[in-house]
């Protein structure tokens, strides 16, 4: 299994994986991703920014995420707590998602594993992301895997979300 950047022509299989999701968050009452978002258009931005990362098992995508090293303005005000580190400088990770068949493997770990050996390389020291309250998987995730809560942040749309940070050694 290895990551990449992703591809147009892995659109299809990349937005089957989110649809995947959407559908498991609503029949468990996760009111995430239950807006229409994320879409095709939004996996083909984060494409052509080249933001857009796939785990692919062979040919056959079986995971996607996206992965960028920028601002992220809903990080600017955090409610209830405080990010670990005062830097403006920190990465980015949005949208993970693992095949149906392919989760409880631990492969989500490998985007955090590949994203924190771009930060070594590019001296980036902190790795951000954020989850839905109801998205109780993600942050048992986020925890396992040395991430810690930090306090409420709110989208563009003013839904809320815990944010999390990542501090790199």
């Amino acid at each position: 299994m290895d990551i990449r950047k992703a591809k147009m022509e892995d659109i299809d299989q990349a937005l089957q994986l989110v649809d995947a999701a959407k559908a498991y968050f609503k029949a468990n009452g996760i009111n995430q991703w239950q807006d229409g978002y994320p879409n095709k258009e939004s996996l083909m931005h984060d494409i052509e920014q080249e933001k857009g990362f796939v785990l692919c098992d062979e040919n056959h995508v079986i995971g996607y995420c996206y992965g960028a090293y920028e601002h992220e303005a809903n990080y600017d005000h955090i409610e209830n707590g405080q990010w670990l580190t005062n830097s403006e400088q920190y990465f980015v990770i949005h949208r993970v998602v693992i095949s149906d068949v392919y989760k409880g493997r631990g492969l989500a770990a490998m985007f955090i594993n590949y994203f924190i050996d771009i930060c070594h390389k590019e001296h980036i020291h902190s790795i951000r992301m954020d989850t839905h309250d109801d998205n109780l998987s993600m942050q048992r995730f986020l925890a396992k895997n040395g991430f810690k809560q930090c306090g409420r942040i709110y989208l563009a749309n003013g839904d809320p979300r815990i944010g999390y940070e990542f501090v790199l050694d």
